[in-house]
């Protein structure tokens, strides 16, 4: 007797259907969800991850900089000259009157001569910097006569310096006569904190 065909089966209809249809849905929601989880950091920790290539905080000094900031300290040690680091990565130096130059003056004192002979050996040593003179005045005088003495003195220093061996195309001078009081210009204390020359050395190129 020829066999009975069997009839294929007929999908499933109704409820049961319907749930196993968003079991399904729910599987290939999650799967996807995994998958994107481990292709790449994400989160709360690779938001706190550091960023590699980020500027070093404003103010930090190169280590050429760094050698000689501690070489000009050194060289100022026990003389009143006060050495500093600014915010755009230079050195400052404040020389004030009593141990630069005389009231009205523009020739250097003997302290000052010697300060400059160590720093020029300083600079003799880190080729690597221009240094800038500025000279600064009290407001005794007239804003010629002040600009002019403020001129001397920052050459005077700059004269020294390249007598020294430190190359002229390193040096630069500046005058700001009395526009830049530190004090007071009221008192003679406060005056004689202003009769000063300032050093600034900044790494060669730097505007």
């Amino acid at each position: 007797m020829p066999s009975k065909l069997r009839p294929h089966p007929t999908p499933a209809h109704g409820p049961f259907a319907t749930s196993c249809g968003r079991a399904t849905a729910a599987t290939l929601v999650l799967a996807c969800a995994l998958v994107a989880a481990c292709s790449g950091p994400s989160g709360p920790r690779a938001a706190r991850a550091p960023d590699a290539g980020a500027a070093a905080p404003a103010g930090n000094l190169s280590g050429s900089l760094r050698a000689q900031l501690a070489a000009y300290e050194r060289a100022s040690a026990g003389t009143g000259a006060s050495v500093s680091r600014t915010d755009d990565q230079r050195i400052r130096i404040d020389i004030p009157s009593d141990i630069s130059f005389d009231a009205n003056r523009s020739a250097v004192k003997p302290v000052l001569a010697g300060l400059l002979t160590r720093y020029a050996a300083v600079a003799r040593t880190h080729t690597d910097t221009t240094i800038t003179i500025v000279g600064h005045t009290d407001s005794s005088g007239s804003a010629a006569a002040n600009n002019a003495l403020s001129r001397d003195r920052a050459q005077s220093a700059r004269d020294y310096l390249i007598a020294r061996g430190v190359a002229i195309t390193r040096l630069r001078t500046e005058s700001r006569g009395s526009s830049e009081p530190l004090a007071d210009n009221g008192t003679p204390e406060g005056r004689a904190q202003n009769r000063r020359i300032t050093l600034f050395i900044a790494p060669a190129g730097a505007g």
